[in-house]
């Protein structure tokens, strides 16, 4: 399954360096961190200024595995969890998606 996470270009440099964390955390921390995902790139519009990086995350989980981390479904024409950064660092893969 694919799922996608937009963020800041030194946020993005991170989570491919050391994995997800919660944004009110740091890498180091072992606080639980939930990360918001979406099943869609086109549901993640880049920031205006151009600074930031869509990660695309190929992890083995399926839809039934997420649904107590569901947020949304499909009302906006897209499914959204917040999925805690262990459980996608342990299930998944994570790539720098070249958008544009």
């Amino acid at each position: 399954m694919k799922l996608y996470h937009r963020t800041a270009q030194r946020r993005a440099n991170q989570i491919l360096d050391k994995g997800f964390f919660n944004a009110t955390s740091s890498p180091e921390s072992d606080s639980a961190a939930n990360v918001l995902v979406r099943d869609t790139k086109r549901a993640l519009s880049s920031d205006p200024a151009g600074d930031d990086c869509l990660l695309e995350i190929e992890t083995d989980l399926s839809e039934d595995d997420l649904d107590s981390y569901e947020e949304t479904e499909g009302v906006h024409g897209y499914t959204e969890w917040r999925i805690p950064a262990a459980i996608l660092d342990e299930h998944s893969r994570v790539r720098l998606f070249a958008d544009g």
